[in-house]
Formats: C-alpha cells, structure tokens, sequence
C-alpha cells in the first residue's frame, strides 16, 4: 500500500517538462545557482501540474525556451512538489501560473524578480525579457570613440547595418565577457574608417594592443560567436588584418 501511495505522489508531481524541451526545471537545490546568481537573465514559470492553464501554457513557454537560447535562461518550478513548496511560497506565489523575470540590479548581487503580467504569447514575453538583458557594450558613435577603445589591451568590436544599434545576442554575449573582454558595437562606415579599408555589413574584428583580426568563421550563430571569442580572451592570435 506504502508502495502504490509513493508511486501515486510520484505520478501526480512530475515534471510538467521534460529534459529536451529546453525548460530548466528548478528545485531549491538549484534555484541559487541558476537564478539568483546568474548575471543574465531568467524568466521562470511557477506552476502546478494539475493546473488546467499551466498546461495550456506548456507549447508556448517551450517555444519561448527555444527563442531565448542563448540569450537568456527560461525556467520552472513545480510548485505542487513537496520539495518546492516553501520556495514557491518565499516567491509570493498565490496563483498558476505566475511568470516572474530575475535579473541582478547595478551593483547587486543576487537577481531580484519583477512580475511578468504581459500577454502569454512567445513574441509578448521574448521581448519582456530582452528588454531586461544587462547591456555592457560600449555603443561607438565616432571615429575617435573607436580609436580610444581600441587603444585598451584586447576588446571586440562588432558592427552591423541596422537595428537594434545592440542586438540581443551582443549583449548576452557581452554579460559572459563582462570581467574577460570588453566589447563595442558601431557602424559598418565607422569601423571601415577606424581600420583605413571597407568591411562587411555584418562584422567582428578583435583589437589587440590596438592591432585588428577580422572574425572569419562561416557562422554567425551564438554558440560559434561565443567560442571565437573565449578563445580570443584566453589570448589566442589570429593573423592580423
């Protein structure tokens, strides 16, 4: 009898997410580490599993984690699991689903929430998250601001013909590299004019004690982005332009 109650708790707490949907799904084991501590940001869904609009919500916050990778951490809590529920009560959760948005204020030192009470579609809540990404590029808006942040020891600078002046992607990029590699954003023109020949609309050139290497990987992806430019902090040369 013991053994078909355990199997029923188990049965009705499992996780409303699975390991490949792209959803983290957090206990208080991890809510620190993944959350709080985090220098991005994290939208995390509190919710239970016999609740009817959470499951609704299950195709759209999945398709959400598949449009944040890479910029931001989309996350869960069951909130019916026993092990969960004195987390979920410290959060203020009352109702299902709650949507609450962590990200660590200037100079704070552990992520604090703000409720997300936007439209449940994936465009609505993506963009209430970017909105929240901390932005550490540098924007370059002229020749001698480039000249004077290329003169520091090894910065990244990237420039691209359009808006956003700071994609996304650039500043989760640049929240991993804040302590490591300084990065700007500028114009095409102003980084032609910086380097004395045309570049691409779309480019990344690494300064090294003020001498430039042009990014020439065949992908513009984040993850690719991102080991160019670990291995450019770690002190890797690439030939000079």
């Amino acid at each position: 009898m013991k053994l078909l109650l355990l199997s029923f708790v188990a049965l009705v707490c499992a996780d409303l997410y699975s390991a490949g949907s792209g959803v983290k799904s957090l206990t208080p084991k991890d809510f620190t580490s993944e959350v709080l501590d985090n220098d991005g940001v994290t939208i995390v869904e509190f919710y239970a599993d016999w609740c009817g609009h959470c499951q609704n919500l299950k195709p759209t916050y999945e398709k959400l984690a598949k449009r944040l990778k890479g910029l931001a951490t989309v996350a869960a809590v069951q909130c019916d699991a026993p092990e969960n529920q004195e987390l979920c009560s410290r959060h203020g959760v009352r109702g299902y689903p709650t949507l609450k948005i962590f990200r660590k204020p200037k100079n704070g030192k552990r992520a604090v929430p703000d409720d997300y009470r936007g439209e449940r579609s994936v465009p609505a809540m993506a963009n209430a998250v970017i909105d929240k990404i901390p932005n550490h590029v540098k924007y370059i808006s002229s020749l001698a601001e480039a000249k004077a942040f290329v003169d520091e020891n090894v910065v990244a600078v990237f420039a691209h013909k359009g808006k956003p002046l700071v994609p996304a992607m650039l500043k989760a990029l640049a929240v991993d590299f804040q302590e490591t590699l300084p990065i700007g954003a500028t114009k095409p023109k102003i980084l032609s004019e910086l380097l004395g020949k045309d570049v691409p609309d779309k480019s990344l050139v690494i300064f090294r004690n003020g001498q430039p290497s042009l990014y020439d990987g065949d992908s513009w992806k984040r993850d690719s982005i991102h080991s160019y430019l670990s291995e450019q902090a770690a002190g890797k040369i690439d030939d000079e332009l």
